[in-house]
């Protein structure tokens, strides 16, 4: 089996996987309750707020989504996961993150999961947000021109030029990942969990969730562990999606997901798999804590450090809950089929 599994190309082993459906669904109970157990409680929000709807008719307005696919922007409850994830903070600061979150899922959706490129949105949002270009009339020029507005009448001047950093990393991820699609083949482990914290699209959202806590940049010490725990929380937000998607993602033709990674490399059982996935989680997760302990007792470290890291742990404890219990993530939702359009 181990020569055939090593070269199959992913199709192929996915296909071949399926027969353990059955045992996959049987392990299931088992993986929710050691995520449940990993990622703490979410401080309770309204189920629905005001800001949930002005940020539907945001998403809509700006053409990332039409009557065509504006029950996949209801399903994504975005307004309720950033309300979540940011709170203790007004709605000003939670506008710009829940703009990005509408955006760049529609990106994911429509166009990374249909195979189409991304050149002219990568170009368009890096330039409309380092320099406010306005060559463009599409979806993600008007997206990134509100973004980039409100995060300068905000006095986020000094944020842009971090933040199209990152939008260009999260872009470039989702490349890789329709590469390796593209090619059916998946990355090594090591690869695809590096590649996971990229394109499960947290750290542009995390930058600016901690840049409204605190405009200083870290530096020193600080700066390198903020940068790792953010990194962790990225990888983190990713791998649960995995793990609790993890029978959608086997039903689907062709899709990458960390369990499937951990059979290749290691040519053995999803079931084996899933379990070792789960003791990834587990790894990752006492890793973060320890950065966010560290960062805690840091000698010369100022309370507004202390809450960006607690903001960047927090956020993959709200996206385990998204992913557990959001109506995107339910059966009738759950990944699609989503509409390919044009941004």
């Amino acid at each position: 089996m181990g020569d055939t599994q090593t070269t199959a190309g992913l199709s192929d082993l996915i296909a071949r996987w399926r027969r353990e459906s059955q045992a996959v669904e049987d392990l299931m109970p088992w993986v929710r309750s050691r995520m449940a157990a990993v990622f703490s409680a979410v401080e309770p929000v309204p189920e629905h707020d005001p800001f949930d709807e002005n940020m539907y008719r945001w998403g809509m307005s700006t053409g990332v989504y039409s009557a065509v696919n504006a029950h996949e922007l209801a399903a994504m409850q975005c307004g309720l996961v950033v309300r979540r994830c940011m709170p203790n903070l007004p709605d000003q600061a939670r506008e710009p993150v829940a703009m990005y979150l509408i955006w760049i899922t529609a990106v994911d959706d429509g166009m990374v999961d249909h195979g189409s490129s991304l050149d002219e949105v990568a170009a368009v949002a890096d330039g409309v947000l380092r320099r406010g270009e306005t060559t463009s009339e599409s979806p993600t020029a008007r997206a990134m021109a509100d973004l980039r507005r409100t995060l300068l009448e905000r006095g986020g001047t000094d944020l842009l030029p971090i933040l199209a950093d990152l939008v260009g990393e999260n872009l470039e991820a989702f490349r890789r990942k329709q590469t390796h699609l593209r090619e059916d083949r998946l990355p090594p482990l090591n690869e695809y969990v590096a590649l996971r914290g990229l394109d499960d699209s947290i750290r542009p959202m995390v930058a600016m969730h901690q840049w409204f806590l605190s405009p200083t940049s870290a530096e020193g010490a600080a700066a390198t562990l903020l940068d790792e725990l953010n990194r962790l929380a990225g990888q983190l937000g990713g791998l649960v999606n995995d793990l609790l998607g993890l029978p959608a993602d086997l039903a689907r033709p062709e899709f990458m997901n960390v369990v499937f990674a951990l059979a290749q490399d290691y040519q053995v059982s999803l079931v084996t798999a899933c379990r070792a996935a789960v003791a990834v989680v587990e790894t990752l997760h006492e890793r973060a804590e320890w950065v966010c302990n560290a960062i805690r007792t840091l000698p010369d470290g100022s309370p507004a450090l202390v809450q960006q890291a607690e903001a960047a742990l927090y956020w993959p404890d709200v996206l385990h809950l998204w992913t557990s219990t959001g109506s995107r993530h339910s059966p009738e939702h759950a990944y699609g089929p989503t509409s390919v359009r044009t941004l």
